[in-house]
């Protein structure tokens, strides 16, 4: 219940600062850019592999060329799509603890990006561990779902306070990675809850959005209409996007809620309205 009390307490900060949900918009919209611009990458590659085979024949050396440049491709694709998503919630992690510092602040998406790229050297060294640690839990979960489930639940939770503690501390990403893991070592079980609780609301906001989207889908195709087969698919997918949305900006709002708690050795005014509530951060983070 502590993940869910907390989210409500994030809710009440992203209800109080609405333009919090632009950076997983602008993050969104970045995936986009990236992933066009990788598709544009991708056909090059195919163009100029079929012009060297029509040259030079199926030979080995041209066919390693190709498969090189196609490993290139995704390398880039991925180191790509992780320096949007680090720099999106960067920005936004730097403008919620501006407005957790001081609730009069106004958040500004252009001071929240200037914060994140002042920072850029560290994020680009951090956008590649987690590309590394993306790579490795897809391949894990290519070979047992349930082994990359827990791989990326553990990474999830000793990596929670990193990206606060790179952005609002200075700090490098090794030596993030290494503070957040410190951070929270005597009350990784506590952790491990609050990140099951999220992944389960989205588990949870899959299943309530699904079935009905998936109902009506079932009845589109048995009566014969296709279009409210369409439309079901649609908004099926917006409602699971804006849910995702909101999820991932609680998400960061509580991550920098944890960082200022850390480091100011208070709970912030936001979190802090009821007993319950502290009680629930105290439970998560040894104050020093």
């Amino acid at each position: 219940m502590a993940a869910f009390g907390l989210a409500k307490q994030s809710w009440g900060v992203l209800r109080e600062h609405p333009k919090l949900a632009w950076f997983p918009i602008i993050a969104i919209l970045g995936a986009v850019v990236a992933l066009v611009f990788d598709a544009v990458l991708f056909i090059v590659v195919l163009l100029g592999d079929a012009a060297i085979t029509s040259q030079f024949g199926h030979s080995r050396g041209a066919s390693g060329a190709g498969a090189a440049a196609v490993v290139l491709v995704i390398l880039i694709a991925t180191y790509l799509a992780a320096v949007v998503s680090s720099l999106c919630r960067a920005a936004l992690i730097f403008e919620t603890n501006t407005v957790l510092v001081n609730p009069n602040a106004q958040v500004s998406v252009a001071n929240g990006f200037g914060g994140a790229f002042r920072r850029l050297p560290a994020l680009l060294g951090w956008s590649a561990i987690q590309a590394v640690v993306g790579s490795v839990v897809s391949f894990v979960k290519d070979e047992s779902s349930l082994l990359g489930g827990l791989v990326d639940l553990a990474w999830n939770v000793v990596s929670f306070l990193a990206l606060p503690f790179l952005v609002l501390d200075g700090r490098g990403p090794v030596e993030s990675l290494k503070l957040s893991s410190a951070t929270l070592k005597d009350r990784w079980g506590d952790n491990l809850k609050l990140n099951l609780g999220l992944s389960s609301a989205l588990v949870v906001a899959v299943i309530v959005i699904g079935l009905p989207a998936g109902g009506v889908m079932w009845l589109g195709e048995k009566a014969g209409w296709p279009i409210l087969v369409s439309i079901a698919a649609i908004v099926g997918l917006i409602c699971f996007a804006v849910v995702a949305l909101v999820i991932s900006t609680l998400t960061s709002i509580l991550r920098t809620a944890f960082y200022r708690s850390v480091m100011d050795n208070q709970i912030p005014a936001a979190f802090a309205q009821d007993q319950d509530q502290q009680a629930q951060f105290q439970q998560l983070v040894s104050f020093r």
